[in-house]
């Protein structure tokens, strides 16, 4: 998904969004960047890493049940299809 254009007015090679999917609070996954691309997530580690992140926020409420299973599928997907090897799995809260 490309979001910024260059002086001319064409469509820049910046990718506008780091993570590999989003999910929506009604549960939907959005495509970022997807499988094939290497995400701008976390330094040091968006090749050997995919980034999932839940869209709103969440200081006072956890993401609901369905928030939390499109992330799951996703997951599985990921495992399933694109053939990553689950090393290790961490969440982080970001405020």
């Amino acid at each position: 998904m490309y979001l910024r254009k260059d002086k001319d007015g064409k469509p820049d090679t910046f990718w506008d969004i780091g993570y590999n999917y989003l999910v929506g609070s009604d549960g939907r996954a959005y495509k970022g960047r997807g499988w094939g691309y290497e995400g701008a997530h976390t330094s040091g580690h968006n090749r050997d890493a995919i980034a999932i992140t839940a869209i709103g926020n969440f200081e006072t409420t956890r993401p609901d049940h369905a928030v939390r299973q499109a992330i799951a599928n996703l997951i599985d997907c990921a495992l399933k299809e694109v053939c990553l090897v689950l090393i290790s799995l961490t969440f982080y809260i970001v405020t």
